[in-house]
């Protein structure tokens, strides 16, 4: 079930948005307390308990994971805009990517049930279906919802149409989506304030919905004994009396961001544990209190949430919620048993096993002779038979139906994302005219932009770098050149540049020779801009490049910094691939190992001058630390158009192999996490972080023939990106939507690959233990690529031993790293038997392969073959 990646968890990871493992696996669990509740019931168990300790215990926890569900939803949906310091995001791009996820699974849940009744029973009135599949049949009970009035039963909407009944949870989300945008600022920046206001909004319609009668007789208005019936049954359902528990989760992700923003993994995870711990008394006394509520009213299950004390519809949701960010935050050992692939397997199809499981219930009741005598055997015949039926359903629903749809979805909106960045048009307020011939700011004037350019001995690619440049149609720029001690025809070509030029448009520097990120820093400091690019001297920028990027960053004061997609251009300039780098976070960049913001970039002289400028000491991937301090001061604006071009080349400092460049991808790591203002990484992300930069600087410590026999690597991130790697050729028009279905497939091909190596390798030992990150940590110390603990390096030894060293270093991460998420895939070939010529083709088709081909190739590898899921493969 967790083959297919999850198109809300893409997307989310595409942003930066950390995809908490044990909420996932809260999910999975609350629809099993949902389904086994309705089971029990239906198989006469409960009725059989009465108010028993067991019957205590079903209905003190069973029927409460409706709270756990509210509590998911308003986590994970406020999670983003806690991630993001309080910024909402498109409204848009909200309602598109929740349409999708609710609506289609739905909607074909009421169909389900409509052909049931109609094979059944009869079909319920077209009001009803109208309310249903409007999201309007929780407050259709207030109007038509069957209640008791002096022994005859008044009212006939079925709710689910008596065969979907827990259908009533849609119309408290779909509510919770409507209100979410408008409050998600002002919540962000007094959570607590809010939380006691959802308090108080539980409180007041509870004593409204209890006393509706005499509250509309005082504005004369004379209310029926059916609709206060009603509304004493039915209020419960209603969005305000779950507003508590959407709220607790969204103050449970406020804090489950600031705690991992301020303190200390180690010390979060130990207070984390703390916490779990002293929230055990407090659950067992709600759930105590709870159930023996229940199992005393004389009428269980109809309002049952109504009739429950206003203490305990305050204390169940807060209680439940500190238990599940605490566990969220406790150590990754201790999550394990709850957030494993089995359960987070489940809980990427829990929402179609809770939606149809009571159809499944209702054919059981109609068409089969399953026991419901209370007895075990009946708890056992009926969730043999609900189980297996509902996560089939549910398995099919997600792979055939939901995903493409969300996929669809997520396509759409990344389109619209493009489009909503384009600048005005020449008659906007902003005064950008098509082709960017004027920007202005809020004050009527084009603020000034300065691309500095660092150049040593290469006077040849130099002048094409200036000359994209000067070409730029932004009105109010200026190119600053810092030679670092060329000993080439440069000066000459600087000084014939500068003659040329007015001097507030073109201005030059040499200094003796320190390096590129001296000269960087020192352009930067001497360069007159508000706004700050920095060009290569061996990279190009597109025309209308700085006007297209300053417009975006005019627009958004607060942004930081705006990048654009970039094409990848050979030493001839030819162009051989087109990138579109994914939406920017910090977190993302560590987490991926990858700088992300490539050529073309501008970002605000504050937002660089808060990242500490250039780091002179890094000497190859000094950026990706520099563009991690720029992320951090402001939000990074993502333009999904080819507005620069990054030329590779033998010469460049990326594609240098040496120790040096080594060490330097881990550095990296350790660097980046103790930067002030840092989020805090989780376990997971520091484990992939550690592991990418091992997986980096093995890549960069030997040439490429060294690589060890032993490992396999697949690095999936760039097919997310790449046109290349989706069989685009060169100037072609790109559907990015289409190279992201590529990377999914490419996915997709390791696993089935890898399934059936690990099908013909042994299985792992007892000595096979990795050791996790302190394991990798050790082993990087002795192959001298970390600093022991004294600050020294241990002796060097040989290129290839060191890069198996860092290649067990990130196999030992291996274990701690998020699957869902991860960037690369690393083989140990001592444990997985993959042929030489299983590597051969999959790496082939990594490369210049369609859909097409790659769909070819999953059927091939998987035809015939049916093998458990990888769980050694890196």
């Amino acid at each position: 079930m967790s083959e297919t990646a999850d198109p809300g968890k893409e997307w989310r990871a595409e942003r930066g948005i950390p995809i908490v493992a044990s909420f996932d696996a809260y999910r999975a669990f609350a629809v099993i307390g949902v389904v086994l509740f309705h089971i029990l019931e239906v198989g006469g168990v409960i009725a059989a308990a009465g108010d028993s300790a067991g019957g205590i215990l079903i209905w003190g926890i069973l029927p409460r994971s409706i709270i756990v569900f509210f509590v998911v939803s308003g986590f994970v949906m406020f999670l983003p805009t806690a991630v993001r310091g309080g910024d909402f995001g498109r409204v848009k791009s909200f309602a598109i990517g929740r349409f999708a996820r609710i609506v289609p699974a739905y909607w074909l849940a009421l169909v389900v049930a409509l052909v049931l009744l109609a094979v059944y029973s009869v079909l319920p009135p077209l009001d009803s279906i109208l309310a249903h599949f409007t999201m309007l049949q929780t407050p259709a009970l207030l109007i038509d919802g069957p209640v008791n009035v002096n022994g005859v039963i008044s009212g006939s909407f079925a709710l689910g149409f008596g065969v979907i009944a827990p259908v009533w949870t849609l119309s408290v989300e779909t509510a919770f989506y409507i209100v979410l945008p408008f409050i998600a600022v002002a919540y962000y920046r007094r959570p607590f304030v809010g939380l006691g206001l959802a308090a108080a909004l539980l409180a007041g319609w509870y004593g409204l919905a209890l006393n509706v009668g005499e509250v509309a007789s005082t504005f004369g208005i004379h209310l029926s004994a059916a609709t206060e019936a009603r509304f004493a049954d039915f209020y419960a359902s209603q969005f305000p009396s779950w507003a508590l528990a959407l709220a607790s989760g969204m103050t449970g992700a406020w804090l489950y961001v600031r705690l991992r923003d301020t303190l200390s993994p180690r010390l979060l995870e130990r207070r984390a544990l703390w916490t779990v711990a002293a929230t055990i008394p407090a659950i067992i006394a709600v759930v105590y209190l709870t159930g023996e509520n229940a199992v005393s009213d004389p009428s269980t299950l109809n309002g049952l949430f109504a009739r429950q004390p206003l203490l305990l519809s305050f204390a169940y949701p807060l209680v439940t919620a500190v238990a599940m960010v605490a566990f969220s935050l406790a150590p990754a050992r201790v999550q394990r048993p709850l957030a494993n692939e089995p359960m987070r397997g489940l809980a990427d199809i829990s929402y179609s096993v809770y939606l149809v499981h009571f159809a499944v219930i209702y054919f059981g009741l109609q068409a089969l002779s399953i026991p419901t005598t209370g007895t075990l055997w009946a708890a056992v015949a009926w969730t043999a038979f609900v189980f297996p039926v509902s996560i089939v359903y549910a398995w099919l629903s997600a792979n055939l139906l939901e995903r493409p749809i969300r996929r669809w979805a997520n396509r759409y909106r990344r389109r619209g994302a493009a489009a909503s960045s384009v600048p005005p048009s020449a008659d906007s307020e902003s005064g950008q005219g098509a082709g960017g011939s004027e920007v202005v700011s809020a004050r009527g004037e084009a603020p000034p932009v300065s691309i500095v350019v660092s150049t040593y001995n290469r006077c040849a690619w130099l002048r094409g770098a200036m000359d994209s440049v000067l070409a730029q149609d932004y009105p109010n720029l200026e190119l600053f050149v810092v030679d670092d001690g060329s000993g080439d025809e440069t000066p000459a070509l600087l000084e014939e540049y500068a003659a040329q030029h007015p001097q507030e448009r073109f201005r030059y520097l040499r200094q003796e020779n320190a390096g590129q990120a001296q000269a960087l820093n020192r352009g930067n400091e001497g360069a007159r801009g508000e706004i700050l690019g920095y060009l290569s001297d061996d990279d190009l920028l597109a025309p209308g490049a700085v006007s297209r990027l300053a417009a975006e960053l005019i627009a958004d004061p607060g942004a930081a910094v705006a990048y654009p997609a970039y094409l990848v251009i050979d030493e001839a300039g030819a162009a051989i691939d087109t990138v579109l780098p994914i939406e920017y976070s910090s977190t993302a960049a560590l987490r991926l190992h990858d700088t992300i913001i490539g050529p073309g970039g501008l970002a605000r002289r504050w937002a660089l001058e808060s990242a500490g400028g250039w780091h002179p000491e890094l000497r190859f991937i000094g950026d990706l630390i520099l563009w991690m301090g720029v992320g951090l001061a402001g939000r990074a604006i993502r333009v999904a158009e080819p507005l620069a071009s990054w030329r590779r080349h033998a010469g460049s400092a990326t594609v240098q192999r040496n120790v040096g460049h080594a060490r330097e991808h881990l550095e990296i790591v350790g660097r980046a996490a103790a930067t002030d203002g840092f989020p805090s990484l989780s376990r997971a992300d520091h484990a992939e972080a550690l592991r990418n930069g091992c997986l980096f600087a093995a890549l960069m410590c030997g040439e490429e023939g060294q690589w060890p026999q032993r490992f396999a690597m697949f690095d999936l991130q760039p097919k997310r990106i790449s046109a290349f790697g989706s069989g685009y050729g060169a100037g072609a028009k790109i559907d990015w939507g289409e190279v992201e279905e590529n990377a999914r497939l490419y996915r997709e091909l390791v696993l089935a690959t890898v399934r059936g190596a690990e099908a013909r390798g042994r299985p792992p030992s007892d000595v096979d233990s990795l050791g996790g990150v302190e394991g990798a940590t050790a082993r990087l110390r002795q192959v001298g690529a970390l600093p022991r603990e004294d600050g020294s390096f241990a002796e060097e030894i040989g290129e290839p031993e060191l890069r198996l060293g860092l290649l067990e270093a990130a196999h030992a991460c291996s274990e701690e790293v998020d699957p869902q998420t991860k960037r690369f895939f690393l083989l140990d070939r001592d444990r997985v038997s993959l042929s030489d010529a299983e590597q051969s083709r999959v790496v082939r088709l990594g490369y210049c392969c369609t859909v097409e081909e790659l769909r070819t190739a999953i059927a091939e590898v998987t035809s015939g073959r049916s093998v458990a899921a990888p769980g050694s493969a890196g």
